[in-house]
């Protein structure tokens, strides 16, 4: 009974903190609700982010997807070719001005938001398929406000997809052709 007790006490205190961490659309600022339409189906999402290449040379895919990601201003945390997965990370300040880049990506921190910073994650996929390559984009858009709460959302507006798979089509265009 002891043990159940300790169990039930641990349980609470995570609940109490994970409530004091979260924060409504509503006050997380002009931004969050950018990040798209929240009604968008999971179908829809995988359909924004997955985009075929007829290119077998999956690792040519793999540098082409780390050189656009570097080219958007993204910081690359992290690679593994042998699993085809690659994540990076893009982030504002309320302190710096946003670049063009940033304004693209409908993520730049509002100066008039108290200080908060926010941060575009990228999970990238690469892997082999009969016609060649598919990779599939994912992007979660975080605001982080001084006392370190954080609010998430997946990214789920079209325009962020087109313009990546746009910058990635060239970029697989200059691997393939060594330039």
């Amino acid at each position: 009974m002891h043990g159940y007790g300790r169990i039930v006490a641990v349980a609470l205190i995570a609940v109490a903190l994970t409530g004091c961490s979260y924060r409504s659309r509503e006050a997380a600022g002009p931004f969050f609700n950018a990040a798209g339409d929240p009604d968008t189906s999971p179908l829809q999402l995988r359909q924004l982010q997955v985009r075929d290449y007829p290119v077998k040379d999956g690792d040519a895919v793999m540098r082409a997807v780390i050189a656009s990601l570097q080219d958007e201003g993204f910081t690359i945390t992290g690679a593994d070719a042998d699993l085809g997965l690659i994540s990076a990370t893009l982030e504002a300040t309320a302190t710096r001005r946003e670049s063009r880049r940033q304004r693209r990506y409908w993520f730049a921190a509002d100066p008039s938001s108290g200080g908060v910073n926010r941060r575009l994650d990228a999970s990238i996929s690469v892997r082999a398929i009969a016609a060649g390559t598919r990779v599939r984009l994912g992007f979660v858009s975080r605001d982080i406000d001084a006392d370190g709460s954080a609010a998430a959302d997946t990214v789920s507006d079209p325009v962020v997809y087109q313009e990546m798979f746009s910058r990635l089509d060239r970029a697989v265009f200059f691997e393939l052709q060594r330039l």
